[in-house]
This record gives structure tokens, sequence and C-alpha cells, in this order.
């Protein structure tokens, strides 16, 4: 009897113990309660691919605390699989997820759920063309897809053969990457119908609009014929499609483009390092802003307000990831953990 209570008290301890541990996991999805979300910074998180863990972390400016899941956390229910991007408009947040092919639609202020944009392949990035229109990307469908925002209904699609990325609409007409391809396509968005390119280069992924109203385009590199070409940042007019600066980065591989609030200064990712440059600059420089150093990083994001730069680190792809702050000038400001593969950064102010 002795031995038999002896080998149950032993085998309850370890119990304990194995559930004190479980519930002290970092990568433990309990979600976080809903904080204010008015002044803050929404942190995408993709998730492992087909683990269907994508979740969404938020940093509050004012009080600088973090919370984790909270979209979980006002819904109960998970996001899916790859949360690719999101996109605030109009007192609403459009949650791409990849994967899963959809978009969460829901209150900004709440996060609480208004419904779901179902039937995409692939989707990637979202943007809005009227109130009730937005065009959304996609990695496989061959098509940019036309979205009804009142009835969030995917209604239409536009050909665009090979893979669709980043976009950018400005007044009757959008924008839109092409990384496969050597051009960037133009799309009349009152008849939803591409109507003319720019000439870029391949690679191209990710697009900005500076203080001047030209645009900007980062491109990675690729090969053409089992040679490799160069990654490069580009310049054009929108207006007249004509290309006006072209800085060719050997063995660079340009990507997440984003500007300041001024739209005077860009900022971009090189392999894992930060790049900084005015849009007046002559040439590129080759010091880094902020260097990777031996971190996996993956996302950057800058403040249209307050000028800091957020960076993301996905360590092994597995744990929580990490987010580090910057001031404008590239001293870290402090740190904290997201979820897992953070890889994007949404400003609300």
């Amino acid at each position: 009897m002795f031995l038999q209570h002896t080998t149950l008290r032993t085998w309850m301890l370890g119990f304990t113990l194995l559930f004190g541990l479980w519930a002290c996991d970092p990568n433990s999805s309990d979600p976080d309660p809903v904080p204010t979300l008015t002044q803050g910074v929404f942190i995408t998180n993709e998730g492992g691919f087909m683990k269907n863990n994508a979740s969404l972390s938020y940093y509050d400016l004012t009080t600088e605390q973090v919370s984790q899941d909270v979209y979980q956390a006002a819904n109960g229910s998970n996001l899916g699989d790859i949360l690719q991007s999101m996109t605030l408009f109009n007192d609403r947040a459009y949650l791409v997820v990849n994967n899963s092919g959809k978009v969460e639609v829901a209150a900004a202020e709440s996060l609480d759920s208004l419904g779901t944009i179902t039937g995409l392949t692939s989707p990637r990035y979202l943007a809005a063309v009227s109130d009730t229109k937005a065009y959304c990307t996609d990695l496989f469908a061959g098509w940019v897809w036309v979205l009804n925002l009142a009835t969030l209904q995917k209604v239409d699609s536009i050909a665009a053969p090979g893979q669709s990325e980043g976009l950018i609409v400005l007044d009757d007409e959008a924008f839109v990457t092409r990384p496969g391809a050597e051009y960037v396509y133009v799309i009349n968005t009152t008849t939803d119908a591409v109507v003319d390119s720019v000439n870029v280069g391949e690679g191209a992924n990710s697009v900005q609009r500076d203080a001047n109203g030209k645009l900007w385009v980062a491109c990675g590199f690729y090969y053409d014929n089992y040679t490799k070409k160069d990654g490069r940042l580009v310049r054009f007019d929108p207006a007249t499609r004509q290309v006006e600066q072209r800085f060719d980065v050997p063995d660079g591989y340009l990507s997440s483009l984003q500007r300041n609030g001024a739209g005077d200064t860009l900022y971009y990712m090189n392999g894992g390092d930060v790049f900084r440059t005015p849009i007046v600059a002559t040439a590129l420089t080759t010091e880094p802003l902020i260097a990777a150093g031996n971190r996996t990083i993956y996302g950057l994001g800058v403040d249209p307000t307050r000028g800091e730069i957020y960076v993301s680190d996905a360590a092994d792809y597995v744990q929580r990831g990490t987010v580090y702050r910057y001031d404008a000038q590239g001293n870290q400001l402090d740190s904290f953990q997201a979820g897992i593969i953070p890889g994007s950064f949404v400003f609300r102010e």
C-alpha cells in the first residue's frame, strides 16, 4: 500500500510539474486581454506553414506594453494559416490570410469580426480603391482580385499571369508589382482593366510613393537564362510611366520597401540588413543602418508619425519571434516578443 501510495503521489507531482511547464511555455497561444486599440502598432505573425497558428500582436505606444493573440482574444477563434498582411481602412481591419485563401474583416478598434471574404487562392496584399472596392494581389492565382467591401465578397478578377505582389492606388489607377515579370502593371480602377506597364526589371516586390509623387520599387535579384541579374531600387513617374532613376545593387535582394511620414526618406531590406536612403540620393550607401548580425531579420516597418523603425527577428521560425524598435537614426530603443514569424507592422494613431 505504501508503495502504491508513493507511486501515485510521484505521478501526480510529475503531472503537476509538467502542467506548470506547459502553462509557462512561451509558445503557448493563450491570448492576452484585448487592449484599447487606438494608438499602437499591430504586428502580423505569419505562424508556421500548415500549422493554423497565425496571430496578431499589438504594441501600445502609450504604455509600451505588448499584447499577444489579440484577434483570438476578441473573437475566440484563430485567424488561420499564414497571416500575410493587414490593411486599415475606414475603421476596419482587413487581415489577409494567405494559405487559408481568405480575408478576415474586423472592427479596427475592437477587432470584433465583421465577416470573411472567401474564395481566394493565395492572397498577399490588399489596397482599397474606393469605400466599397478593393484590390487584392495573389501568389498563385494569376489574378488580381476585385473585392466588394460592402458585401465582403469576391466579385471579379483582373488577369495577371504569375505572381502579383505589392500594390499602391493613386487616384484612378493602381500600380501592381510582378516579381516574375519585368513590368509593374497599371490598372484603371474604373474599368478594372490593365491599361499600361512600366519596365523596372524582374524581381519587383514592394512599392512606395515619395513626397514628390514619384513611385519607387524594390527589386530582388533574379536569373535570366541562368545569368544572375542584380537587385535594384527604381524610381519612375506614375504619370508619364518613365523610369527616372535606377540603382543596381550587385548580389542584392531588395525588399520590404518603406518610407517615413514626410516621404523624403526610404528604408528597405537587403538580405537581413536594413538600409536608409534619402529620395534625393545620387547613390545608395553600402553601410546598413541596422545590421542583422546573428538575427534572422524578417520584417520592416516605419512609424509615419514618430519616425521609429521596427524590425522583426523570426528566430528559428518555430518559436515566438522578437521585435526590435529603433529611433530614426538606428539607435535601439527596446525589444519585445511577438508571435511566430512576425512579418509586418501596421500603425494606428
